[in-house]
């Protein structure tokens, strides 16, 4: 497979791991997207959802993902957050994708404490761990149980998913653009958060008001492979959850979308 269609596949694939939440929206519509549960209690989720989403290139599937959220972090306040990605049976038989994020999100500490990705891509294969050190707010980078890089971080740093899912925690976005501190590993970004208004948004499951946002950083492989004038759009429901029911990367080849298609809850927080 050629490399410039490798590299598309991954992004598609790769998208889906920033997304993550559940929805319970607020629309005035003929069919109002609404996935049933519980009020909120303190976050905005809790543990043992899940939500599946499919993946397009343009208007061609390519795949699907979900995201759940562990209970298996064995501390009040941090999240276990799971990503699957899979490349449906068309890419299977010239570029086949399983890939798994996981990210430990601390609400306590506004930081993430921990972040792998198994990464199988055709023939290739990867493991990277973040290894986080808050004491000394230092990161390890490790690939394949090595280590590779170690660099000083700020105190409330992110991993590139929790900082995704760290979103849902904003009180409000009304406020103007907004700054988190993301590491990859490599180094250390302030990634700023644009709103660029407010949008309804169709999906599987209905129609939800949403506000559309544009997290913008600089070569940071790990969250997305951005190229050249690429683009990365998310649309959270305007509402207390603020979940990311569609992401949409803009590239020179065309875009690239993943799509809430189904989503259970499971227990929440108190």
């Amino acid at each position: 497979m050629a490399p410039n269609k490798r590299a598309k596949f991954r992004i598609v694939l790769l998208a889906i791991a920033a997304l993550v939440g559940l929805l319970v929206p607020n629309l005035p519509a003929s069919r109002t997207g609404q996935v049933p549960g519980q009020d909120l209690v303190s976050a905005p989720f809790g543990f043992g959802e899940e939500l599946r989403y499919v993946i397009r290139w343009g208007v061609v599937p390519a795949g699907h993902g979900t995201i759940t959220i562990s209970d298996s972090a064995g501390e009040e306040g941090i999240y276990h957050i799971v990503t699957t990605a899979r490349s449906n049976a068309f890419v299977d038989t010239f570029y086949k994708v399983r890939n798994r994020i996981e990210s430990f999100l601390d609400l306590k500490k506004h930081a993430s404490v921990g972040y792998r990705k198994i990464q199988r891509e055709g023939d290739h294969s990867r493991d990277v761990d973040l290894v986080f050190d808050h004491g000394e707010n230092r990161v390890t980078l490790m690939k394949n149980g090595k280590v590779k890089n170690e660099i000083m971080v700020p105190g409330a740093v992110h991993d590139p998913l929790s900082a995704i899912y760290y979103l849902r925690t904003v009180p409000s976005f009304d406020h103007g653009p907004l700054t988190l501190n993301v590491t990859d590993g490599k180094k250390s970004y302030q990634v700023s958060i644009r709103v660029l208004g407010r949008e309804v948004v169709e999906t599987p499951l209905g129609y939800f008001n949403t506000i559309k946002i544009e997290p913008r950083v600089e070569d940071m492989e790990i969250i997305f492979e951005k190229k050249k004038d690429g683009k990365l759009f998310i649309w959270l429901t305007d509402d207390a959850r603020k979940v990311p029911v569609k992401m949409k990367s803009e590239l020179y080849f065309g875009s690239i979308q993943a799509i809430l298609s189904d989503a259970s809850l499971g227990s929440r927080s108190n």
